[in-house]
């Protein structure tokens, strides 16, 4: 069995509030490590304006100080995690989806780049690809960071994947 941890975040900066308004979230960005084979990454993987990149878990945690933090792990197979694994590492410095942001400004979700991602949208399109489909009517690319918490919480609390 393997873990994948994630990490929802509710800040104060200005960019925060924004995306936590006009996406109607508690939480404005999720971000993920894991624990493969008893071994863990001592990344975090996320989305940021900056694209999908990969920071050192003490820094990411550093540069995240004053921010409201929840973790959420689920447990799944070592096959599923290293699904994901790949997934997230072949996404790895693609741009972030900033046409997407701006949908959500205008109250429409019909804008999404393909190849480009942002947070919870990484995210849910590699679970989906890992074997993972918790969003449904594949949109990925229209789940909010607190829509993607509450589809996490429910599949924690229904079952892990074996």
């Amino acid at each position: 069995m393997a873990d994948i941890t994630f990490y929802f975040c509710h800040g104060q900066k200005l960019h925060h509030k924004l995306i936590r308004f006009f996406t109607r979230s508690y939480w404005n960005h999720v971000a993920v490590t894991w624990v493969s084979n008893g071994n863990p990454d001592d990344s975090i993987y996320e989305a940021d304006f900056n694209g999908v990149i990969a920071t050192e878990a003490l820094a990411w945690f550093k540069n995240r100080h004053g921010e409201r933090i929840e973790s959420l792990t689920i447990y799944v197979s070592d096959t599923v995690a290293t699904k994901f694994r790949e997934a997230i590492l072949a996404k790895l410095y693609s741009p972030y989806d900033f046409v997407a942001l701006v949908g959500y400004l205008f109250n429409t979700r019909k804008l999404n780049t393909e190849k480009k991602y942002f947070c919870s949208e990484l995210l849910a399109e590699c679970l989906k690809e890992a074997g993972l489909d918790i969003i449904p009517s594949n949109k990925e690319w229209r789940v909010t960071p607190g829509e993607f918490y509450l589809a996490m919480r429910g599949f924690n609390f229904g079952c892990g994947v074996g």
